[in-house]
């Protein structure tokens, strides 16, 4: 997964969209994100070495 989110944090600092969309719903796909009442229905999450951040939503993200 390493890889992956070294990618994404490159795609945000480009402002690539289009290439940031495709890695973050690899990420989405791979990995599931899950709040006490359980699945969130959208996240975001960035990994850069030991430090993790993230945004998260009851709804969709559009």
């Amino acid at each position: 997964m390493k890889p992956l989110f070294d990618r994404e944090l490159v795609l945000v600092e480009e402002e690539d969209n289009d290439e940031w969309e495709a890695v973050a719903d690899e990420i989405r796909q791979t990995m599931q994100l899950v709040a006490p009442a359980g699945p969130v229905a959208e996240f975001l999450l960035h990994v850069d070495g030991d430090r993790a951040w993230f945004r998260w939503s009851d709804e969709p993200f559009e």
